[in-house]
């Protein structure tokens, strides 16, 4: 019950971060009005799921299995970005597609996913050591909310959202 609490926090905490975001950045209040009523939907659909959770631990294996790709896809979508200059888009896009069509569908999904983080400016994600910081934030983040919303579109782009905030604040402890 833990893991589903903790989990159900910090995707609150992300969804009402960017939530912030918008109210301060966007001028009309109905957009706001109408981000805050899905962030509530979200919210009430989250804390359903998470109750009718039954976890069964999987084997350290998987774990190092999804933090590896997770690592990995941070790594070379920032690499293609910032290094090679791909842009952002094609960067993430080329990880995704390449993992696809040469990976399992499980690996490949989570490589696609984490590619997101690697689309980051470089004032967040500033070089390669915090890119590998990142990414193994983006694995942990997908172990801990790995039966939370499965099936729902943006749990990906919410995952990275959330493990890049986490990243960027560390960060700022070291700065």
């Amino acid at each position: 019950m833990a893991k589903e609490t903790f989990v159900f926090f910090l995707f609150i905490a992300t969804g009402l971060g960017l939530l912030f975001s918008a109210f301060i950045n966007v001028s009309s209040k109905l957009m706001i009005l109408f981000l805050a009523f899905f962030f509530f939907i979200g919210v009430v659909k989250l804390y359903n799921e998470s109750k009718n959770i039954n976890y069964n631990e999987e084997n350290g294996i998987e774990y190092i299995k999804i933090l590896f790709s997770a690592i990995v896809g941070v790594v070379i979508s920032w690499y293609l970005n910032h290094k090679v200059g791909y842009g952002p888009i094609l960067s993430s896009a080329l990880v995704g597609f390449v993992a696809s069509i040469s990976l399992p569908s499980d690996v490949s999904g989570i490589m696609y996913t984490s590619s997101f983080a690697g689309m980051s400016s470089l004032e967040l994600i500033p070089n390669m050591h915090y890119a590998i910081l990142t990414g193994i934030i983006v694995g942990f983040v997908i172990i801990l909310s790995d039966r939370i919303f499965v099936g729902i579109g943006g749990k990906g782009g919410t995952t990275v959202s959330l493990s890049t905030i986490i990243s960027n604040t560390l960060q700022s402890f070291f700065r």
